[in-house]
């Protein structure tokens, strides 16, 4: 992806958004990429609007947003790293600089890592999460 450039086939229902003119946040309801629009939930009810694609900018990754849904702060070796923790799995984001995160994935029942890769964006973490990890956690943009 440069830039702040995104394409549909690289989003899912629940990603998380940002209207690049009026920089509202926007959780995509529905993508047809036939038509190279979005819609999403204004408000939280049923009512839909359609954005172009070429209208919305990912959201950046912080560390404010992972402390926000439940990531734990801890240092190792001078380097940020945000743990989600549970009985099944840990889920560790490494902390490179402002922008650059790398998420690595752990099955508790198998040991070592199972899944690595870089998520400088709210989207790619929510990709991350839910279809290769297989964790069904919102992230929640406040």
């Amino acid at each position: 992806m440069g830039g702040s450039e995104i394409n549909a086939s690289e989003l899912t229902i629940g990603n998380w958004v940002r209207n690049k003119r009026t920089k509202e946040l926007i959780c995509i309801f529905e993508i047809d990429g036939y038509r190279n629009v979005i819609n999403n939930e204004a408000d939280g009810y049923c009512s839909e609007k359609n954005i172009s694609i070429d209208e919305i900018e990912p959201i950046p990754l912080t560390a404010e947003i992972l402390k926000q849904n439940g990531f734990e702060v801890k240092v190792v070796n001078g380097v940020n790293m945000y743990v989600l923790s549970t009985d099944y799995y840990d889920l560790e984001v490494h902390e490179y600089s402002d922008t650059i995160f790398y998420s690595t994935y752990y099955d508790c029942e198998c040991g070592g890592p199972e899944e690595a890769r870089y998520t400088s964006y709210v989207h790619q973490l929510q990709q991350f999460m839910k279809m290769t990890c297989g964790i069904d956690k919102d992230i929640y943009i406040w």
